[in-house]
């Protein structure tokens, strides 16, 4: 994008392409909820590394943008809500293909990697039309998916296991 393209009303700047943080990602100890998702569906490492990256870009390049002022007042709320949208339909279509037996964990699984492959190859949702940058929507549903109570999950039971596994106050 060049820089006379950045900052019209349909573009934002694109900054962290090549971001990378201060040190490599350790899958093992990450608890994030949305890297616990991810193994939750049995994504390999590697991606696991990719999502981090994502996760990582588009949470800087989010914060620029709000720290300089060059978004609509609540873009990001209606940017996460379409996502949140597009993912829920994307969602249903595929609980309309297969059958999810209560503890058939395989079916889970595929269908969880099924749903985040349509995220990380072939979903293309935009903040803005000319704001093209993989990494931004990406790093958004990690984004959601890590919240406390996910808003986005990949595996079909990951809330009812969360819920087990944390304390209730």
């Amino acid at each position: 994008m060049t820089s006379q393209n950045k900052f019209k009303p349909d573009a934002l700047p694109i900054d962290y392409f090549e971001l990378q943080p201060s040190e490599p990602p350790d899958i093992d100890a990450d608890n994030r909820r949305f890297v616990m998702q991810l193994k939750a569906i049995a994504i390999n490492n590697k991606r696991i590394e990719k999502a981090i990256l994502d996760y990582y870009r588009a949470f800087e390049q989010r914060s620029r943008w709000a720290r300089e002022d060059l978004l609509f007042s609540d873009e990001i709320e209606q940017y996460e809500k379409k996502l949140i949208d597009e993912w829920d339909r994307y969602r249903l279509m595929l609980q309309d293909e297969l059958i999810l037996e209560d503890e058939d964990e395989i079916v889970h699984q595929q269908f969880g990697r099924r749903l985040y492959n349509w995220v990380d190859q072939t979903a293309d949702i935009r903040i803005r039309p000319q704001v093209a940058e993989e990494y931004v929507m990406r790093g958004s549903y990690h984004i959601l998916a890590d919240k406390i109570s996910p808003i986005v999950c990949w595996h079909p039971k990951f809330v009812e296991r969360l819920a087990q596994l944390l304390p209730t106050s």
